[in-house]
Order: structure tokens, then C-alpha cells, then sequence
């Protein structure tokens, strides 16, 4: 059997604020530099964002301030042309209580 996954496309913009009560998969593409905010956390939720690059332009990301990076600092930017996989897993009500974890293509 084969599970087809929901995915979510986010619409880019200046902020973009990822609900994680949709504990899913998530698409965006960017258009510019971007802050990220979360919002509906929750125990055991976890969500993956796959985050699109511009193909000739290097962007900045900024991240809430309280999310735990798991192996390595949060990213300051993409690289053009790059795209990368950030997952969230929440274990409580509050960005103090996500970890997340960011993988970008080589």
C-alpha cells in the first residue's frame, strides 16, 4: 500500500506564521526574506515544512526564539537555488517547548 501525504502549500510572504496544529506537511516557496513565527502548539505534534529557494536569489530566514535547534544553529538564510526540509516537533504550549530540526540540500 502506498500513503499518500497531505501537503499544505503556504502562501509566501514577509512573515509566515506556520500553525502546527496541522501536524502535516507544509510547502512554501519564497519570494523575498522571511520570519517565521508558530502559533497552536500542542503535546506530540510534529510538522514538516519544505521550504523552496528562489532560483537566483539568496534569501535571510529568522525563526521564533525560543525553538531548540537539534544539530546546529538555527539558519540565518537559504542559498539560491537550494531548498531544505524543516521539521518541528512540539511537546508543549509555547516556543520554548519546539525543537526543530533543519536539513538543506548540498
Amino acid at each position: 500500500r502506498y500513503f499518500l501525504s497531505h501537503f499544505e502549500n503556504l502562501v509566501w510572504a514577509g512573515t509566515i506564521n506556520l500553525n502546527l496544529r496541522f501536524a502535516g506537511r507544509q510547502i512554501v516557496t519564497l519570494g523575498g526574506n522571511t520570519s517565521f513565527t508558530a502559533s497552536a502548539w500542542g503535546f506530540g505534534l510534529k510538522t514538516e515544512i519544505i521550504i523552496y529557494g528562489d532560483p537566483s536569489n539568496a534569501y535571510t530566514l529568522a525563526w521564533p526564539s525560543g525553538w531548540r535547534w537539534i544539530g546546529g544553529a538555527a539558519p540565518a538564510s537559504l542559498a539560491a537555488g537550494k531548498a531544505g526540509i524543516l521539521t518541528l516537533t512540539c511537546h508543549g504550549m509555547s516556543d520554548s517547548n519546539v525543537f526543530a530540526k533543519w536539513n538543506v540540500e548540498a
